[in-house]
């Protein structure tokens, strides 16, 4: 158990754990204090707008661990084919670890029906982040920007969808599909 002050961060932490596997839903207050092992008393006055902002901020957390992620990959020299081939490891890592219940938290969010627009702009936002560097990388290798950036978005529908597809038949074979095609 943490500190008191830290309470906001680990109600959020456990918030971006739970929810691929929960969806926004199923990750309630009681779940997340459960999960974090924050002060049940804490919720009203870290979250005075309620559980919209809890989970608002749990996407953005989460999103924004995978776009660090993806900067180190450009930062390090990695081609657009390795990225993408990273990316499918990294997810890939997280489904084996979770048993196939983890996944992107950010696809979680999209398929619940009480997304709200808050948290909507926050998942656009986020997806928008990493294609942009998926794209610059592109870019970066002599793909004119629109192309880049058709690349990127088609990459990121790609992993996506095979995220979907390895949940659904609890193996990571569409990810390594996916893999397998961004190598040259």
């Amino acid at each position: 158990m943490g500190r008191r002050s830290d309470a906001r961060e680990r109600m959020i932490a456990s918030a971006a754990e739970l929810l691929p596997s929960l969806g926004i839903q199923g990750t309630s207050f009681s779940r997340v204090i459960e999960h974090s092992g924050a002060p049940r008393g804490s919720v009203g006055h870290h979250f005075p707008g309620g559980k919209e902002e809890m989970i608002d901020a749990a996407v953005r957390i989460a999103g924004d661990r995978i776009t660090r992620r993806l900067r180190r990959l450009a930062e390090d020299g990695l081609s657009y084919e390795q990225v993408i081939v990273a990316l499918c490891d990294y997810f890939a890592e997280v489904l084996r670890q979770s048993d196939f219940r983890g996944g992107c938290p950010i696809a979680a969010a999209a398929f619940d029906d009480d997304l709200s627009d808050g948290i909507r702009t926050t998942a656009i936002t986020v997806i928008d982040e990493w294609i942009d560097i998926i794209a610059g990388i592109r870019a970066a290798e002599g793909t004119p920007a629109p192309q880049a950036r058709r690349d990127a978005e088609n990459a990121i529908h790609t992993v996506e969808g095979a995220l979907i597809m390895c949940k659904l038949r609890r193996s990571i074979e569409p990810l390594n599909s996916v893999r397998a095609a961004a190598l040259p």
